[in-house]
């Protein structure tokens, strides 16, 4: 069966599944998707990819990485009761971005550059 003809098939089945794109399948199925320019996606929260509960992965040096967010740590595994600790999100600034409001987040990290 093709490729094409198993999207047909299982197009109903698909709308439930999370297809994650990695090494060259996002130059051969990059049609699947719609595109749109970084600032589409200002105001919007990765709150539910970086919190997702059934899913993280440790890379080679101990790094916590949320969901399949590759290149962004919640720190090092070795000290779990910091990475659990949700108050260190104001010593975060990236992450802290990501799980609210880019927009306005980014305006607080263009402040504090000017500041220092």
């Amino acid at each position: 069966m093709s490729f094409q003809r198993f999207l047909e098939e299982a197009s109903r089945a698909l709308s439930y599944a999370e297809l994650i794109l990695a090494g060259r399948m996002p130059y051969k199925l990059g049609h699947l998707y719609v595109r749109h320019p970084a600032r589409h996606f200002f105001g919007a929260s990765c709150r539910k990819e970086l919190l997702r509960d059934w899913h993280i992965r440790v890379d080679n040096y101990c790094n916590c990485i949320p969901g399949y967010c590759a290149g962004i740590s919640l720190g090092d595994t070795r000290d779990l009761n910091a990475v659990c600790r949700f108050s260190r999100l104001k010593e975060l600034h990236v992450l802290k971005a990501l799980l609210s409001d880019l927009r306005s987040s980014t305006k607080h990290i263009e402040n504090a550059a000017t500041r220092s």
